[in-house]
């Protein structure tokens, strides 16, 4: 009688907790421990507030109380890869894959990790096929939406990920909520902004500061745009707000907030502007490697100075040889020289050193081997 008044009482808590998470029962659910629901919660609030660290914390003192709770493991493998720390979200990414052959899983549930599978160690071909079974067995899904057009984005098909995005939109709307996350904003802001739909995109962000006040994701869009309509009274405004909301909520340093610039006015086209931003950043951190690599890039990608971008990359391969974003500005500068052979070489082992699949390294290496075809 103890056990059964138990399991009663966790399944009512469980179940309280819940009513807050309806729509996201798929990933929440399968734990009977309130605790370890109530940490996944804290851990899902902090993840959506991008406060990755603090996320992973909540999580895996979840996973300490319920060390099979899918949600945990599914939240922390995705937490751990938009941190950049890849093996850390492979390693969760096995751990569900270990247990899922004997916990009672969902169908959604399986999907998702097959997905979180795909994410991991293919492609994005691979996610969106996983991703559109889950819409077929539910179209009322928002995140499943939001994941499909990020798949799009990532393969640079902005004019499939828009209907993705906007689907999203709708769903949250029906049920008269905000997005879960400032990244449905700007993802399809940006997927407006690729396609010239300027209009749609600054009527997106006059709702997204509503929802995101003051959010930096949604200051850069705006000033992006902004500039690359010519305002440029109202991008200098935007821009003070953006570096002033990096300094002081989230302790951006100046050389941080130069490296963010110098990205800023390379998407709106502004180069020169742009290499002036980053050689400020470099200035005061001459031993960055992200600094070298983002200027190098800069130089390299708009036949700038090649020489000058080279030699900028290879300091930055003499302090981290194994870098293989790194090993791509390099890859592609030896390209833009007319150096295919080895450009070839460095841009393969670049893509054998990628932690995840990275469409822009894909690219490059196409372009590499169809100069090399007509070389030969």
């Amino acid at each position: 009688m103890d056990s059964l008044s138990l399991t009663v009482s966790n399944f009512l808590e469980v179940s309280n907790i819940d009513r807050d998470h309806t729509h996201l029962k798929t990933i929440s659910s399968t734990t009977k421990s309130p605790k370890a629901y109530r940490y996944w919660v804290h851990g899902w609030n902090a993840f959506v507030k991008r406060d990755y660290p603090s996320a992973c914390e909540w999580l895996l003192q979840s996973l300490d109380i319920d060390s099979n709770y899918f949600g945990a493991l599914w939240t922390l493998s995705v937490a751990y890869l938009n941190q950049g720390m890849y093996e850390e979200g492979k390693k969760w990414c096995m751990k569900i894959q270990d247990i899922k052959d004997h916990m009672s899983f969902s169908i959604k549930q399986e999907l998702l990790a097959k997905w979180i599978y795909s994410a991991c160690f293919e492609t994005p071909h691979e996610e969106i096929k996983w991703i559109r079974q889950g819409i077929a067995i539910d179209d009322q899904s928002p995140g499943a939406y939001y994941l499909l057009g990020y798949k799009y984005v990532n393969l640079h098909q902005y004019h499939k990920a828009i209907p993705a995005f906007e689907k999203a939109f709708k769903i949250y709307d029906n049920w008269d909520s905000k997005p879960l996350w400032v990244y449905n904003y700007t993802l399809l802001g940006d997927a407006y902004h690729q396609t010239g739909q300027y209009k749609k995109e600054k009527q997106l962000y006059r709702k997204a500061i509503i929802d995101f006040p003051d959010d930096p994701a949604i200051l850069y869009q705006k000033a992006v745009l902004a500039l690359t309509e010519g305002d440029s009274i109202a991008a200098e405004g935007i821009i003070h707000d953006y570096l002033t909301i990096r300094r002081d909520v989230y302790g951006s340093s100046d050389f941080m907030n130069h490296n963010a610039l110098g990205w800023l006015f390379s998407d709106a086209k502004y180069f020169v502007q742009a290499e002036k931003e980053f050689r400020q950043a470099l200035a005061l951190a001459p031993e960055n490697t992200g600094i070298l690599n983002s200027l190098a890039w800069i130089l390299i990608d708009n036949d700038i100075d090649l020489s000058e971008g080279l030699k900028l990359i290879d300091h930055a391969l003499e302090i981290n040889p194994v870098n293989y974003s790194y090993l791509d500005t390099k890859g592609w500068g030896l390209y833009k020289q007319g150096k295919y052979d080895e450009a070839m070489n460095i841009l393969q082992k670049a893509w054998d050193l990628r932690p995840l699949y990275d469409h822009d390294v894909y690219m490059h290496i196409q372009e590499a081997e169809k100069a090399l075809a007509r070389h030969n």
